[in-house]
């Protein structure tokens, strides 16, 4: 290779080549049309690559690094210049001529008598302020002391003279990184177009603002600052008041009258609410420091040119814009986490068990329905900045140190606590599922056991049945089973009975002492299918434990080398009859239970997550334990414990015993008639029993063999036998049992908090643990901050600081160690200090920065404090696999905390009723819903006065008339109705109206009576449920009659049974009568068809003369209370907290027209809670209530769609979530776009901000 092609591959690409001509580089009519092309292409493709833009350049330069991606022109390898296209260099000669001809058109207008408001130095208003100066001296824009009044227009290149090199404009050589750079992807970095939109700091709520057009190389005078200074907030003019400190520039105060401050909804936030915020007092005409500063800058370019020229003799500071470094300064804060506080540090699990959702190896019914929580993933973390000071120091800690991995003296932001769920998909198990079916007695169905019936031993030896030799005689003296199975206990297929003996006599009797025989039969199928699955001590080593009560002898080795078998079991039955006192039931009954019982302890062990059962009398034979305590000894529990005695019971152990239970169950099929069996073999004449009264009638048909696998199978299938056996199938393939050994060696709920063995338990358990309860089956893994707290920037001495300008001197003293040492350590590092030779030590010595003030400066931003974090945690979930993320509601936290606490006290009764009466003030409420509503739920003081009681209440204008009622007639209200408590307040209570005794059925129609001709409750209940058969198609009123009390509902003639439903449109339509004026006739009618003068007499007079009017009044009764009930439940439930009854308040008729009461509208009353009933100020929440908005702000920002959840209708906790991508490119992408946005937010790769004019009224707004 030659050296000019050397050089031409490495540094220059395209030298030697002939220079271009102006005839080469004449525009044609055709050039500029491609310029337009070109340029619409690029901004098309700009606009659909958004925030990718950058990545989306630096791959396509990795896949051609050679060659650039506008004009395909050949690039060296190395770092050097390359020879521009024709083109490329056409391209932009007409874009100078086009900046050109603007250039002129604003300089033309800037010499104009009404030049533009953008001008900066020359606005009018500035030239207006100018010429206004009482001072003397020239008239000079502010900012300026010499240079251009307007700058004039650049001129154009000549082509004919076209430059060798230029970085940016025409020439015939441009720039370029080397395709070696662009091959490993960083050459972008540096690129202007990864500048982030708005203003320097803007992220940290301050904003530099000045001219447009810097580039950070122009040298930094007084203009310059003067401008950046008047387009800048008060944040942002200290900031750089310390950047320019840094960099050896004199910086003086200028003093003034004090501006009026405008108040934001940002002032106050981080105040404490037990601090009184200390205002300083200043006169109105006192002189203060302002903001804006002076400096010994050099005035102009001029004066830095000729200082340089002459060596800078007056060290003038001589910076360019670059030099202060503010961006690589704000870089320091970005977030950083502390080391993770684990599940058993204090605080960190606080709150949790509020939350709706249970564990994986604990939860309710209704929880299981709900995710699970991931076991052990309560951890805290604190945010800390990477590199500013910290304001904490050996004095003054984090609030919460154990929260924050014990890392309480960083520069903490704040902390968050999470915990993390797994989201099933529809139709997948629960890993609590196999504890759920097979615990306690619940571990064998009952239904799937032979009925509870016992004989004496003597009977059953009289038929053979204890002696498989013989033949069992049906009938004496000697017809005999022809089955030959009768008395055989094995359970292979020959074993069981399929037919009714055809050769006994048709009598009742006869067919009920077969069954006796059969059911002993089962009996001991059942012990023997038990024996056969599961080991059980056999008589031996029972017999020893109860000579020695040394229970430690049953290890896992003893019982499975001395198991009991069904020989043993039916020897000890016999032997047992042959003792004093031994023919009795209870021979059979308790061995029977005895092998049961043990059996269920045994399934229930194998498939628990917790500690399992010990041992006690039930599980061995009468007399073998002999103390009153458990043991503690756990069979079938495996090795998680030094307590457990033998390997849990598999799933297919499991399977193959209820399979053979439902077999032998089967056999009871023999005493069904023909017709209702599954299938016949073979058909016989029916037989004739006769009852037990004597009478003779034709039997059901028992002829034919049952099908004993049919029989079997719809046992396992009306027992739920199999379904359970499936989903534990289901549990077994997720990894079920690897999962209980862990729950069972780890004890996670064994105390209230935290045990040592889940404390102790290896991590790398403990990781396997998750890693089976994160991969369970389809669904989303959920990440829940369940709290989100910054205590550095509340404004309390005790809790954070009291203002930026504390936490910076803490900042100051953290460095200097100044308060920290003793009077010795001062005085020796006082003199340390005088020692000329050796000097203060850099580590002492605390210097202002850019970065530890903006820190400090986000106590008056929280909102910029909430994006900070918001943005890390997304990013932060997203890098660690989470399918969603959630946030604390402010109603949430109100519960966590305490706040509402007060809410239902009566004097925030106000707050209540604007709470419950929010849906009905739409404009779409009727005025007979909205005086309904009123009735029963608008509470205000009511003045109470009886003959002797005078009080004053909270009462509804239904409570006020009850309470009224039953003083003046001088009853109590559980006389004529069933009494509850509604708050203080004793009220009507929803019950059976059947079961409901009245005392006086006399006041309680005339109760009735009243009410109605006062509020006319009745016929409003009456159309609001016509309104909602016509119009929403029974919606509310089907609600009614599904979510009322079902014993209430029962005594009301809608449920035949509790859980049973009739015809829904039948019973809607009763609902609806039930309220009509008919049925108000017929109550009035019944009532006085039965009374005498008015009177009615008493019941149990009449009942002796005419039952018929004892079930009219009772009807009178009836109706009554059942419309009392219904009306009760118009009226929405309060409890001790706003947050009971939650999903009955949802189900509330009125809420379901015309909507609930919303989680915002219970944030506003929650935020107004006064102190206390004598403090009407109310507590101040002002981050808290805040928060919840910054945080939707910020995640709509990031174009995430967070939306409010509800999980759990019961609970009624809400949180916001979003929801990430499913697909893997589309995380990628998300998190390529987030940390896009963390750029723009640090300006980490931005080399100089572009700095742009505001008005004075958006500088004021931002601050």
């Amino acid at each position: 290779m030659a050296y000019k092609d050397l050089i031409d591959y490495t540094y220059l690409a395209g030298v030697g080549e002939p220079s271009r001509t102006e005839e080469d580089l004449a525009i044609t009519e055709e050039d500029v049309r491609g310029f337009v092309q070109r340029r619409k292409a690029a901004a098309e493709k700009q606009k659909k690559a958004g925030a990718l833009g950058l990545t989306q350049t630096i791959i396509e330069e990795q896949r051609s690094p050679r060659l650039s991606l506008d004009y395909g022109e050949k690039l060296p390898v190395l770092p050097g210049a390359y020879r521009q296209d024709t083109t490329a260099i056409k391209d932009k000669l007409i874009a100078e001529q086009l900046d050109i001809a603007q250039q002129i058109e604003n300089y033309k207008s800037a010499l104009s008598d009404t030049p533009p408001t953008d001008l900066g130095l020359m606005s009018p208003k500035n030239l207006i302020n100018t010429l206004n100066r009482t001072e003397p001296g020239p008239i000079v824009p502010e900012g300026m002391t010499s240079g251009f009044i307007a700058r004039p227009p650049d001129k154009a290149t000549d082509p004919k003279d076209l430059p060798f090199f230029s970085l940016t404009g025409p020439a015939e050589f441009g720039p370029t990184a080397g395709g070696f750079l662009r091959f490993l992807g960083p050459a972008q970095f540096t690129n202007p177009f990864t500048k982030p939109k708005g203003a320097l700091g803007s992220g940290f709520g301050f904003g530099l603002k000045g001219m447009k057009g810097l580039t950070g190389e122009e040298y930094l005078t007084k203009s310059i600052l003067a401008n950046i200074q008047k387009n800048s907030d008060v944040s942002g003019k200290e900031i750089l008041r310390q950047a320019l400190s840094q960099k050896g520039v004199t910086v003086k105060d200028r003093f003034g009258k004090a501006p009026t401050a405008k108040k934001t909804e940002l002032d106050a936030v981080f105040d404490d609410d037990d601090a009184t915020p200390v205002t300083p007092s200043v006169e109105v005409d006192e002189l203060v420091k302002l903001p804006e500063f002076d400096t010994n800058l050099p005035d102009n370019t001029k004066v830095i040119k000729e200082a340089l020229a002459k060596g800078n003799p007056n060290d003038l500071p001589i910076l360019r814009v670059k030099d202060l470094n503010i961006p690589e300064e704000l870089s320091n804060l970005e977030i950083t986490e502390t080391k993770k506080s684990p599940f058993y540090s204090s605080n960190v699990k606080a709150y949790f068990s509020q939350f709706p959702e249970g564990n994986a190896f604990n939860s309710s019914e209704k929880a299981m329905e709900l995710p699970f929580k991931i076991t052990f993933s309560e951890e805290g973390v604190g945010l800390k900045a990477k590199g500013v000071t910290s304001p904490y120091s050996y004095q003054k800690k984090y609030l919460h140190p154990s929260v924050v991995g014990d890392e309480g003296g960083a520069p903490l932001y704040g902390h968050v606590r999470s915990l993390q769920l797994k989201e099933l998909a529809p139709n997948t198990v629960h890993p609590f599922t196999a504890n759920n079916i097979y615990k306690g007695e619940n571990a064998i169905p009952d239904r799937l056991l032979s009925d509870r019936v016992y004989t004496k031993p003597s009977v059953l030896a009289e038929y053979n049945m204890l002696d498989p030799s013989k033949r069992v005689p049906v009938q004496l003296p000697d017809t005999f089973d022809e089955s030959g199975t009768l008395n055989k206990y094995g359970i292979e297929d020959g074993d069981f009975i399929l037919e009714y003996p055809q050769n006994v006599e048709g009598s009742f009797q006869k067919k009920k002492f077969i069954e006796l025989l059969v059911n002993f039969k089962m009996k001991m199928q059942e012990m023997n299918a038990i024996l056969q699955n599961i080991a059980v001590p056999n008589l031996k080593l029972q017999r020893d434990l109860m000579n020695s009560q040394n229970f430690s002898i049953l290890t896992r080795g003893a019982i499975e080398a001395n198991r009991m078998n069904i020989d043993e079991v039916l020897q000890y039955i016999k032997s047992n009859a042959k003792q004093p006192n031994g023919d009795v039931t209870d021979t059979i009954r308790d061995t029977y239970n005895s092998i049961i019982e043990y059996a269920k302890r045994a399934i229930h062990n194998s498939f628990t997550t917790g500690k399992g059962y010990g041992m006690d009398e039930r599980i061995f034979l009468p007399g073998v334990f002999k103390t009153n305590k458990d043991i503690s000894l756990r069979i079938n529990f495996g090795g998680a414990t030094r307590y457990g005695m033998g390997e849990p019971i598999t799933v297919d152990t499991l399977e193959n015993l209820f399979n053979t239970f439902a077999k032998i169950k089967a056999q009871d099929s023999i005493f069904k008639s023909k017709d209702a069996r599954l299938s016949t073999t073979r058909v016989r004449p029916k037989i004739s029993v006769g009852d037990p009264s004597g009478k003779f009638q034709v039997a059901d048909d028992l002829t034919g063999r049952i099908n004993l696998v049919d029989e079997a199978n719809l046992i396992l299938e009306n027992t739920g036998t199999a379904n359970n056996l499936s989903k534990l199938r289901a549990w077994e393939s997720l990894g079920g049992p690897e999962l209980y050994d862990l729950y069972k060696k780890s004890a996670p709920s064994e105390a209230t908090e935290v045990t040592s063995a889940a404390r102790m338990f290896p991590v790398v358990l403990r990781d396997r643990l998750q890693e089976i309860e994160k991969n369970w089956g389809e669904g989303s893994l959920i990440k829940r901050l369940g709290e989100e707290q910054f205590d550095t920037f509340k404004r309390s001495k005790s809790k954070g600081f009291a203002s930026p300008e504390s936490m910076l001197q803490h900042m100051r003293m953290t460095t200097t160690r100044e308060g920290t040492l003793s009077a010795e350590e001062q005085m020796e590092q006082f003199e340390r200090y005088m020692d000329a030779e050796e000097g203060i030590t850099t580590g002492d010595v605390y210097i202002d920065n850019v970065a530890d003030m903006a820190f400090a400066n986000l106590q008056r931003r929280p909102d910029k404090l909430v994006e900070l974090s918001t943005l890390h945690n997304v990013k932060q979930a997203l890098k660690d696999g989470f399918d969603k993320l959630q946030f604390n509601t402010f109603t949430t936290m109100a519960k966590l905390a305490g706040w509402a606490n007060k809410l239902t006290d009566d004097y925030n009764y106000k707050l209540v009723n604007e709470y419950t009466k929010s849906p009905l003030q739409k404009e779409t409420v009727s005025a007979s819903d909205k005086h309904f509503f009123n009735i029963l739920a608008d509470a205000d003081p009511r003045e109470i006065e009886g003959t002797i009681v005078r009080a004053r209440e909270i009462l509804t204008p239904f409570q006020e008339f009850t309470q009224l009622f039953t003083m003046r007639n001088n009853i109590m209200l559980e006389d004529i109705v069933p009494a509850g408590r509604q708050g203080n307040t004793e009220d009507i209570a929803i019950r059976n109206p059947k079961l409901f005794k009245t005392k006086d059925l006399n006041k309680l129609y005339k109760f009735w009576e009243e009410y109605n001709e006062k509020f006319d409750l009745d016929r409003l209940v009456h159309k609001f449920l016509v309104d909602d058969v016509k119009n929403n198609n029974s919606k509310i009123v089907n609600n009614i009659l599904t979510n009322m009390d079902d014993f209430a509902l029962q005594g009301m003639g809608f449920k035949d049974t509790i859980g049973s439903d009739r015809d829904g449109m039948t019973k809607s339509s009763e609902l609806v009568e039930l309220f009509s004026d008919k049925t108000s006739k017929d109550i009035v009618n019944s009532y006085k068809k039965n009374t005498k003068k008015g009177v009615l007499t008493k019941v149990k007079e009449l009942a002796t003369r005419v039952g018929a009017v004892v079930e009219e009044t009772e009807d009178v009764k009836v109706k009554i209370l059942s419309r009392l009930n219904v009306i009760q439940h118009f009226k929405p439930p309060l409890g001790q907290s706003i947050f009971s009854f939650h999903k009955k308040r949802a189900n509330n008729p009125f809420y379901l027209k015309y909507g609930k009461p919303t989680d915002e509208k219970l944030a506003e009353v929650i935020a107004k809670i006064p102190k206390s009933e004598t403090e009407n100020t109310p507590k101040n929440l002002g981050f808290s209530l805040q928060y919840g908005k910054y945080k939707m702000k910020a995640l709509e920002s990031l174009g995430l769609n967070p939306k409010v959840i509800t999980p759990s209708e019961e609970n009624g906790l809400t949180f916001i979530e979003i929801e990430f991508p499913k697909n893997t490119s589309g995380k990628e992408e998300l998190l390529e776009k987030l940390e896009q946005a963390q750029i723009d937010l640090y300006s980490k790769y931005m080399p100089m901000p572009n700095f742009n004019e505001v008005s004075e009224e958006e500088i004021n707004d931002s601050t």
